[in-house]
């Protein structure tokens, strides 16, 4: 199976794990499912960058990129991860009216997600319940591995 983390899966792993231990749990757990099953992990550079944003919310600037190093050194450390490439503008051309959303700065993930051929996304966040027409949507402890 080959899986698309958005950036709330890669959030419960670092920045919210003690804040939110519920979605560290169910997330941690998939990600031991992955290695188990052997399951490709996807990542890409847009969830990279949003992670590494993240702690701009709650800290200063000098804090913050610290941590967001700190968050993704973090990520590319686990064990099955693959990280891809930004989208070419052709291929963002070419599939951007496929995927409809609310949260238009969701339909990057789609898009990386849908031509990557990935199984699913495994998120969060409910926007990509919008194209789960396109591509299976799951929450961490609902993918069927």
């Amino acid at each position: 199976m080959k899986l698309y983390l958005d950036t709330t899966i890669l959030a419960a792993l670092t920045y919210f794990k003690d804040k939110d231990a519920k979605r560290f749990s169910e997330s941690n757990r998939l990600i031991r499912k992955c290695n188990e099953k052997e399951s490709r992990v996807i990542i890409s550079f847009y969830a990279i960058h949003e992670l590494f944003l993240l702690p701009f919310e709650y800290q200063d600037e000098k804090n913050a990129r610290k941590t967001g190093l700190a968050l993704i050194k973090e990520i590319l450390n686990i064990n099955r991860i693959e990280l891809i490439e930004l989208l070419s503008r052709e291929k963002r051309i070419i599939y951007q009216d496929m995927f409809s959303m609310s949260d238009r700065t969701d339909i990057p993930h789609a898009i990386s997600a849908y031509v990557e051929n990935c199984d699913c996304i495994v998120t969060y966040d409910s926007h990509f319940d919008q194209i789960s027409n396109k591509i299976k949507v799951f929450e961490p402890c609902s993918v069927p591995i």
